[in-house]
C-alpha cells in the first residue's frame, strides 16, 4: 500500500480501533435496564401476529421501532448480549460514517478525524451506548440519518428521502433532520437543475415530517407527547450546557473503575488512546490540506440545531445528546481548520488539546461502561438467588434496600423490573411486581408514577403475605422475620419468609418523606379547610434546615378510615416550590418519576375521636433550599383501601407559618 493510501486510511483505522477499545470491554455485557424488561420480554418471544399487535399499539409515529427490534431478535436471538454486540457495531459504523460525511463536506484528513473522534466519545451521550432500547431509538436512527446525508452528498435524493423516512418513523428526534440532509444534497450541473431538486426534496421531506407530527398528536391510540412550551427556555439552556459538557462532565479519579484493577488500567488505556491520537493527528494535520469548509460549518450548525429542536418542546434525556453532538463536532472541526489556515503553527497545539479531550472522554466512557456492566451483574445475582428463596410461583416481589444506581448506571429504580429479571431466569414472569416507594409499619405504597398514571395515583400493598427480599451487601439477598425498616417511630413489620435466607438484614432505603412523631391533643381555634367525608385541616407550620423541610400538621375530625396525603408548597404568587418526588428533571418539572405520600401510622386516623387534634411532624427531604417569604400548603388527600388504589377524597389548603431554624 502506498504512503498516500496509508495516510488516507489511518484515520478510519484509528477510529475503529478506538471504538473497539473504549466500548468493547463493557457494552456486550451491559444487560437490560430501566423499562427494557417488559418490552423485550414480549418482543423477543413474539411471532409476526403478536409483533403486529405491538406495532399498532406502540407510540404513533414511532412504530418502526417495534419492527426493527423484533427483526433484530429474529436475526440475533433473544439474548441481550447479542443486541449489545449489534449496538457496538453501530457505534463503530456511525463514527466511520461521520468521518466519511466530514470528508464529503470538504474536510481534510485531519479535520475529518477531529470531527469523528470528538463525536465518538463526546461526554454527554449518557445511556446511549449502554441502554438496550437506545440501540434502535438512537444508534440505529443516527445510522440512517448519516446514510441519508451521504446519499444526498452523492445526489441520490430518493435514497436520502427513503433513509430519512426510515429514521423518522423510528424516533421523533429525527423530525427536523431533513434540513441538514438538504444542505448536503449534491446539486451540481451533472445531477440536474439546482432549485427544482432542492424544492422537491424539501417539500417531500417536510410532508413526511407533517405526517409524523399528525400521527404523534392526532392518532386515536394516544401516546401524544406532552409539549411543554413553558420549559423551552430551560431545555434550550440545558442543550447548550450539555454541549459544553467537557467543561463540567469529564471524569473524576474515583469514577474510573473499569476493566480489571480499578481506575489505574482505565487511566493507562485512556493515556495510550490520547498518545495514539496525537501521533495520528500529527501525521494527518497539514495546513495545506485543511482548508476551512463553509459547507462543513453550515451543515454542522444546522445538524446541531435540528437534532435538539424536538426535545426543546418535549423532554431531554442523556441519549438525546448523541445525534446533535455530531453537528457540534463538525462545526468545531471546521473552526479548527480555519485556525490552522490562519496560524499553521497551531497544528501541534490543536492535536494535543484534542488528545487531552479524547483521552478524558474515553476514560469517562470506560467508567460508564463498567457501571452498566456491574449493575447488570448485580441484577443477575438477584435472578440467581430469588427463585430458591421465593419459590416457583411468587405473586408479588418487593425488593427492599437495593441500589437505585451503580455509578453512572441505573440498577433497580423502576417498577416491574426485578420481577422480569426473575422471569428471564425462571422462564415465568410474575404477574405482579413492585419496588418499594414509601414503607410503613404494615405495608408500602408503590406504582405511583405521575408521568404514567397522573398525579393522583398510587397503590397500597400490605406486607402480610407478600414476598419481600432484602438486598444486602455484595448483592446477597437477606431477610428476617422481624424486619427493621430503619425508620423512626418504631416502625417494623413481621414477615413470613422462608427460613433458608440469612437473617438480620437492615436495608438502606431512600425515603424523601417520613413521620417523626404523632401526638394527640384537644381541638382549639378555627379549622383551616376540610375534605368532605375526610379529615379537617387545622394548621400547618414548617421550618427548614440541614437539607430538610420539617412540616408540622394539625388535623381533627373522625374520618373513620386512615388517609395519606401528598404535600405541596406554593409561594405567595402561586408558584410551586416543593413537591415530594424522586427522579425529577430540573429542566422539566412535569417529569417527576414518583410521588411520595405522607401517612400517619403511629396514631392512625381510624382511631381518632371527636374532639381530638392530632399533631403530626413529618421530615421532607429537600433537593434545594426553599425561597424566603410567605407560603401556603396544599394537601391532596387519599382514603385508605385494604389493597390497591387509594381513592382521592379531595384537596385542602392552608397558609404555612414558617418558623425560625
Amino acid at each position: 500500500m502506498s504512503r498516500g493510501a496509508l495516510r488516507t486510511w489511518a484515520g478510519p483505522a484509528f477510529l475503529a480501533a478506538a471504538a473497539a477499545l473504549v466500548f468493547g470491554p463493557h457494552v456486550p455485557w451491559a444487560g437490560l435496564h430501566l423499562d427494557d424488561h417488559p418490552f423485550h420480554w414480549t418482543l423477543s418471544r413474539a411471532d409476526w401476529g403478536s409483533m403486529w399487535v405491538q406495532f399498532q399499539a406502540y407510540v404513533p409515529g414511532r412504530n418502526l421501532h417495534i419492527l426493527y427490534t423484533w427483526l433484530l431478535y429474529k436475526v440475533l436471538g433473544p439474548s441481550p448480549e447479542s443486541l449489545h454486540v449489534f449496538g457496538l457495531g453501530l457505534d463503530l459504523l456511525n463514527v466511520l460514517l461521520a468521518w466519511a460525511l466530514a470528508r464529503r463536506l470538504g474536510a481534510g484528513l485531519g479535520t475529518a478525524l477531529l470531527a469523528s473522534g470528538l463525536f465518538l466519545t463526546y461526554p454527554n451521550h449518557g445511556e446511549t451506548h449502554f441502554w438496550t432500547s437506545a440501540i434502535v431509538m438512537n444508534l440505529l436512527s443516527t445510522t440512517l440519518v448519516l446514510a441519508a446525508a451521504l446519499a444526498a452528498c452523492s445526489g441520490l435524493s430518493l435514497a436520502a428521502l427513503a433513509l430519512y423516512g426510515l429514521a423518522l418513523f423510528d424516533y421523533d428526534q429525527v423530525f427536523l433532520m431533513w434540513v441538514p440532509i438538504l444542505l448536503c444534497l449534491d446539486t451540481s450541473p451533472t445531477t440536474g437543475r439546482r432549485w427544482p431538486r432542492l424544492a422537491l426534496f424539501a417539500g417531500t421531506a417536510a410532508a413526511l415530517a407533517v405526517v409524523h407530527v399528525a400521527l404523534r398528536h392526532g392518532a386515536p391510540a394516544g401516546s401524544n407527547p406532552t409539549v411543554q412550551w413553558g420549559s423551552v427556555a430551560a431545555r434550550a439552556a440545558q442543550a447548550a450546557a450539555m454541549s459544553l459538557a467537557p467543561l463540567v462532565k469529564l471524569p473524576r479519579w474515583d469514577t474510573l473503575h473499569s476493566l480489571a484493577g480499578g481506575p489505574a488500567p482505565t487511566a493507562v488505556l485512556a493515556a495510550l488512546l490520547g498518545g495514539a491520537w496525537v501521533w495520528t493527528m500529527r501525521s494527518l494535520w497539514r495546513s495545506s490540506d485543511e482548508a476551512p469548509s463553509r459547507r462543513l460549518a453550515l451543515v454542522g450548525l444546522a445538524w446541531w440545531s435540528a437534532a435538539y429542536f424536538p426535545n426543546l418542546f418535549w423532554f431531554m434525556s442523556g441519549r438525546h445528546h448523541y445525534l446533535p453532538s455530531l453537528g457540534l463536532a463538525l462545526a468545531a472541526s471546521s473552526a479548527a481548520a480555519w485556525l490552522l489556515g490562519r496560524r499553521p503553527g497551531a497544528g501541534a497545539g490543536l492535536a494535543v488539546l484534542g488528545a487531552v479531550f479524547f483521552g478524558l472522554s474515553s476514560a469517562l466512557a470506560l467508567g460508564q461502561g463498567w457501571s452498566w456492566k456491574t449493575s447488570w451483574t448485580l441484577m443477575q445475582r438477584f435472578a440467581d438467588q430469588a427463585p430458591d428463596i421465593l419459590g416457583p410461583e411468587p405473586e408479588s416481589i418487593y425488593l427492599l434496600g437495593a441500589p437505585l444506581r451503580v455509578g453512572y448506571a441505573p440498577a433497580f429504580p423502576l417498577t416491574c423490573e426485578h420481577g422480569v429479571v426473575f422471569g428471564y431466569r425462571t422462564g415465568r414472569q410474575p404477574p405482579v411486581n413492585a419496588v418499594t416507594v414509601a414503607p410503613t409499619r404494615a405495608g408500602l405504597f408503590s406504582l405511583n408514577y405521575p408521568e404514567i398514571f397522573g398525579d393522583s395515583y398510587f397503590q397500597w400493598r400490605p406486607l402480610s403475605g407478600a414476598r419481600v427480599l432484602v438486598y444486602g451487601s455484595e448483592g446477597r439477598l437477606e431477610c428476617s422475620r422481624t424486619l427493621d425498616l430503619g425508620l423512626p417511630g418504631g416502625r417494623s413489620a413481621v414477615l413470613e419468609l422462608p427460613g433458608t435466607a440469612r437473617c438480620g438484614a437492615r436495608p438502606r432505603l431512600l425515603v424523601p418523606v417520613w413521620l417523626e412523631s404523632s401526638r394527640r391533643g384537644r381541638v382549639s381555634g378555627p379549622p383551616a379547610d376540610a375534605v368532605p367525608g375526610g379529615p379537617v385541616l387545622r394548621s400547618v407550620s414548617a421550618r427548614t434546615g440541614k437539607g430538610l423541610l420539617t412540616l408540622k400538621v394539625v388535623w381533627s375530625g373522625t374520618p373513620g378510615r386512615d388517609f395519606a396525603f401528598i404535600p405541596r408548597l406554593y409561594d405567595s404568587s402561586g408558584r410551586l416550590i416543593y413537591k415530594p418526588v424522586y427522579g425529577e428533571d430540573p429542566a422539566d418539572p412535569a417529569s417527576a418519576r414518583m410521588l411520595w405520600p405522607a401517612l400517619d401510622d403511629l396514631i392512625p386516623a381510624s382511631t381518632w375521636k371527636k374532639g381530638d387534634a392530632v399533631e403530626e411532624v413529618f421530615h421532607l427531604r429537600l433537593e434545594a433550599p426553599l425561597p424566603e417569604g410567605p407560603a401556603h400548603a396544599s394537601f391532596e388527600v387519599f382514603s385508605s383501601a385494604p389493597e390497591g388504589v387509594w381513592p382521592r377524597l379531595g384537596e385542602v389548603r392552608a397558609p404555612v407559618a414558617m418558623e425560625a431554624e
